[in-house]
């Protein structure tokens, strides 16, 4: 062989990438060139690129674990609080908590391969358990119930996407790890295929299904509820009717308040009435509707169909056997290589998810379905005893409505706004927007919430069972029943020149509201409570009237208001007086009945003023006007559809739902 001669190429066992000239990489954050010379590893620049992505998973993962905690933590005050900001933050976390774990757990599928942080693969079965929810919210609004299909199919896409991330992505030769991951794999479809199972019991097609169901065993459930409501009722009779034994009462008559709600046309329950004379007499009527509210409520909105039965008792058992073996196997498992922070993260989840299950299996097993179902299960010393633990801990005191009840009252705001007209006035009128800017200004300006108290609760729940001895069904007409009783229908037909089935809803209201003022302001009985309750419905009737007519029935005439309002506030710019208060009390003794019986044209509040002259001088005028509001409220209440009261339970409830209920209770007994 010449010495000009190359010798032979040897072969290369591998790609031959050993052999290749170091690379010369820009990174543009560093403004220079580095050399790469190890393949084997990405690029510096793509290093730091999979540590910021890094960082990015990191506090997602953490944010969709701090909405859980969020949820679990304060989704119960919408069961009786209505303001804006809980509801606000509850909506933005319910919603985040779902956006948050998809958006991660796709995130996750495109993970780097960095042997330091693989452990991130780890985490993508959290997000399913994340996506399960907690059982205080399994929906936010009535028609999240609807979607249990949808959430169906992104548990299929999820379950694969989350196999992919730890197929492709947990490091190999981990046994441990990827035993707990497979762990936590099985607790994430758990927890959410439980989450739909919820959501489709809460439909109204569900729970009439359930109801059939339960017909075919119908004489023993009756039996039971019946041994049940005779028990508390019992009870009064040796130990006060306290909240537990009242929401026990509302266990006794679940049914047949989840009938009303889907529309279930029974026959009449004569025992019905008994169990509401009874809660009357002691003064807890209020509290029995308020209770029986509050259990749909965890029907429609939490997982509670789900927990009481045998198949979510297991689901919570084996959820909280597999995290706590899922942690013990992390524990020994081996973290050399794994990024620090990697590792910590892993271990605020499974502590975390820890936690969160065994909040939920101690809420459920202290909960009032519990406590139900070992009633009819007959285990008297189980059921005595979670009793008074219940009892201790007060665990029915956030279950009442929280009674906030809105209120506009339409002479003080006319009275109002002719001492301090609203602040450019002109220029919104200009512009064509004075019936959104009037809108606005009577809801932040002029309307407020009262606090209604038991006493108003008791007497408007009270003369419902009172006019549910009549033979007509209560709420069919606003407020003509209680006139025929008492044999006004005619004097006023006479006295006012017309029917007042003949004037419109819209000015019916209106009417009666300027007669209350004006009956309320020269009444000098001492009826203090008969006084603030028809003050508080004849407000809260305008209130419906002007800042939520979508309430109302059929389609309101915001024009009829206008025209009333206008004239009222032509009352009050001529009204006597500095203040508000001062117009208003002119108008309600001078200013009405002398515009009322001049010789000028007539005006729209002229039928209330003639109203009020009527029963002025009847010493029962109260009870009349007062039984006239509670009329119109059944009337609105039964014209509100059964999703529309449905809807209420999720904003803290609604003065209307309880009346409804109430007289769909009277009208069975």
């Amino acid at each position: 062989m010449g010495s000009n001669q190359k010798p032979p190429t040897q072969a290369c066992s591998a790609p031959c990438l050993p052999h290749l000239p170091p690379l010369y990489v820009f990174l543009p954050a560093a403004g220079r060139g580095v050399m790469w010379s190890s393949p084997s590893q990405p690029p510096p620049s793509l290093a730091l690129d999979f540590g910021e992505r890094n960082d990015w998973e990191q506090s997602l993962v953490l944010f969709s674990f701090a909405l859980q905690v969020f949820l679990l933590s304060f989704a119960w005050i919408r069961r009786h609080s209505i303001s804006v900001v809980p509801r606000l933050l509850l909506w933005l976390a319910y919603q985040l908590a779902d956006s948050t774990a998809l958006f991660t757990l796709g995130h996750l599928s495109f993970t780097s391969k960095l042997a330091e942080h693989q452990l991130v693969a780890f985490w993508a079965p959290f997000l399913l358990v994340h996506l399960g929810g907690q059982d205080t919210i399994s929906a936010y609004s009535f028609e999240d119930n609807r979607l249990w299909l949808r959430h169906l199919q992104t548990l299929v896409v999820q379950v694969m996407g989350a196999a992919y991330v730890l197929y492709k992505y947990m490091p190999h030769g981990e046994t441990l790890v990827i035993v707990a991951a497979v762990l936590i794999f099985v607790v994430g479809i758990l927890k959410y295929g439980e989450r739909i199972w919820a959501l489709r019991s809460a439909s109204f097609d569900n729970i009439w299904s359930s109801l059939d169901k339960s017909d075919d065993r119908e004489s023993e459930s009756e039996s039971n509820r019946l041994r049940l409501l005779h028990e508390v009722l019992e009870r009064r009779f040796w130990l006060d009717l306290d909240q537990e034994a009242v929401l026990m009462g509302a266990h006794g008559l679940l049914n047949v308040c989840k009938g009303l709600f889907i529309g279930l046309k029974t026959g009449r329950r004569e025992y019905v009435r008994e169990v509401l004379r009874s809660f009357q007499l002691y003064h807890r009527l209020d509290r029995l509707m308020e209770m029986e509210l509050s259990l749909m409520y965890d029907i429609l909105y939490t997982k509670a169909t789900v927990i009481r039965t045998w198949y979510g008792c297991c689901i919570r058992i084996i959820a909280l056997v597999a995290i706590v073996a899922a942690f013990v196997l992390f524990q020994f498992s081996d973290k050399h290589g794994h990024n620090r922070r990697d590792v910590a993260i892993t271990y605020v989840l499974l502590v975390g998810a820890l936690f969160l299950e065994m909040a939920s299996l101690m809420r459920a097993v202290v909960s009032t379905w519990t406590l139900s179902l070992l009633y009819h299960k007959k285990w008297p010393w189980l059921y005595g005893e979670l009793g008074n633990l219940r009892r201790y801990i007060k665990a029915a005191r956030h279950r009442r409505w929280s009674g906030s009840l809105g209120q506009y009252n339409l002479l003080q705001s006319c009275a109002g706004d002719a001492v301090e007209p609203m602040t450019g006035i002109r220029m919104v009128r200009m512009l064509g927007l004075d019936q959104m800017a009037e809108y606005w200004w009577d809801e932040l300006h002029h309307s407020h919430s009262v606090q209604l108290s038991d006493s108003t609760k008791e007497l408007v729940l009270g003369k419902i069972l009172e006019m549910g001895n009549g033979s007509s069904e209560i709420g069919s007409q606003p407020g003509l029943l209680t006139l025929k009783r008492l044999g006004l229908n005619e004097l006023l037909y006479l006295y006012v020149g017309s029917s007042i089935q003949d004037i419109g809803f819209e000015d019916s209201v209106m009417a009666w509201h300027v007669a209350t003022e004006i009956c309320l302001s020269s009444d000098g009985s001492k009826k203090v409570d008969l006084r603030e309750a028809t003050r508080v419905l004849s407000n809260y009737m305008m209130f419906l009237l002007v800042l939520r007519p979508y309430m109302l029935p059929g389609p309101v005439r915001r024009s009829r208001y206008v025209r009333f309002r206008h004239d009222l506030y032509g009352v009050m710019q001529h009204a006597e007086g500095a203040s508000a208060k001062d117009r208003v009390n002119w108008a309600l003794h001078t200013g009405f009945h002398a515009a009322t019986w001049s010789f000028d044209r007539p005006t729209n509040y002229d039928t209330g003023v003639k109203l009020a002259d009527v029963l002025i001088r009847r010493p029962n005028k109260l009870e009349v006007i007062f039984g006239v509001w509670v009329e119109m409220l059944c009337y609105v209440a039964n014209h509100c559809s059964r999703e529309s009261h449905a809807r209420q339970l999720s904003g803290g409830g609604e003065l209307l739902t309880i009346v409804w209920l109430m007289a769909r209770h009277a009208n069975l007994s």
